[in-house]
């Protein structure tokens, strides 16, 4: 690892209250494998010297958040996510290294606390890692050993999650939701998924990942916030009068530094050679989490296109499939704008990139040659 990795580990910890009595270290030589890695905890003499900052040594990564580094923390979560079973490179996890973002925030809520730990993201897509802790106190508590399927436990009934997963879509029978404070509309989607086995006791962990619409990315100083929707339903039913939504803030985060992105440059040759495909692509970007393009086409040339990213060794990039957002619904022959974004199942490096491939349902394609600015 070069030392600019560890300087923006560094620079990325962020620590609740709770966590600035102590903080884990992990000492690394630089010619040192991980698997020899040595840890150890650290009491700090004063909190203030927690608030001032910890002395970064060469060879020597600093654990954040008190029990993982962001780095093994994104990694082990993203994996699951995206059900990516191979070993990353030492290279694939830098990306974590040098770009993840520790976060302390906490959510009470009825069955536990939502703890949110850390967070990646580029222009499209914003990863978070969280962890559920049930309260001691919740019924069921002493079944939660670590390594249990909780859908063997008496949480779970007749094949549906208990109180504690409507927590991670509801609190108190009212909606949980992610927006951008400068733009409530640009989060357009999140999707969740946790593991059913607790990973250690009275803990599930688990992830969200939020995308925009496209219009208006993710951008360093963004200041993301959990909220609360909510409605008096029944003052609604009793004078039948429509009850304007109340949104809470529940805890908020302020984006840092994020994955590097390139434009993916296109000459006049692939413009024309997408027109033919029923396709006028505006702009394409790509990252080490995603590729983007947007533009315009028929419903059905959207739809029935396919783009897929091939790295240098031939090998083509796994992603979660296409997402789509169009401006509007539209028969099969009406032209429409669209946004497009595919995230990968793991990080790839800019320099393995080769080019990215488009074909249709008529076996029409075409290569496109990526050069990284």
């Amino acid at each position: 690892m070069k030392q600019e990795i560890y300087k923006n580990m560094y620079q990325q910890i962020c620590m609740t209250e709770e966590q600035k009595n102590s903080i884990w270290r992990r000492i690394q030589a630089e010619k040192t494998s991980l698997a020899n890695t040595v840890r150890f905890r650290a009491k700090l003499p004063a909190r203030a010297a927690v608030c001032a900052g910890v002395l970064l040594v060469s060879g020597m990564t600093v654990l954040a958040a008190g029990e993982f580094s962001v780095m093994d923390r994104l990694a082990e979560a993203m994996g699951f996510f995206t059900e990516n079973t191979q070993e990353l490179t030492e290279e694939q996890k830098n990306v974590f290294a040098r770009y993840g973002m520790a976060l302390g925030n906490e959510i009470a809520m009825t069955h536990g606390t939502l703890k949110l730990d850390a967070a990646l993201y580029d222009g499209a897509y914003l990863f978070i890692p969280f962890r559920y802790v049930f309260h001691e106190d919740a019924e069921g508590y002493a079944e939660l050993k670590a390594g249990t399927d909780i859908r063997k436990t008496s949480l779970w009934h007749d094949g549906t999650v208990a109180g504690f997963h409507e927590d991670l879509v509801y609190m108190d029978n009212e909606r949980l939701g992610y927006r951008m404070r400068q733009d409530a509309k640009a989060v357009t989607e999140s999707l969740t998924k946790f593991r059913h086995e607790i990973t250690e006791d009275g803990v599930l962990s688990g992830s969200v990942l939020l995308s925009t619409n496209g219009d208006r990315l993710f951008t360093e100083g963004d200041v993301i916030e959990v909220v609360r929707h909510a409605r008096n339903t029944k003052k609604e039913e009793q004078t039948g009068e429509e009850i304007k939504e109340e949104i809470k803030v529940l805890t908020e985060f302020t984006l840092e530094k994020p994955v590097a992105q390139s434009a993916v440059a296109l000459d006049a040759a692939d413009r024309s050679a997408l027109g033919e495909l029923g396709l006028d692509i505006e702009n394409m970007t790509i990252s080490p989490l995603s590729l983007q393009y947007d533009g315009s086409g028929t419903h059905k040339d959207i739809t029935h296109t396919y783009m897929e990213v091939v790295l240098k060794d031939g090998s083509v990039v796994d992603d979660m499939g296409a997402g789509y957002e169009t401006a509007h619904s539209a028969a099969e022959q009406e032209t429409t704008a669209f946004h497009a974004r595919r995230f990968f199942t793991a990080p790839i490096l800019p320099e393995e990139i080769e080019g990215v491939r488009v074909w249709n349902d008529s076996a029409e394609e075409l290569w496109i040659d990526v050069k990284w600015n």
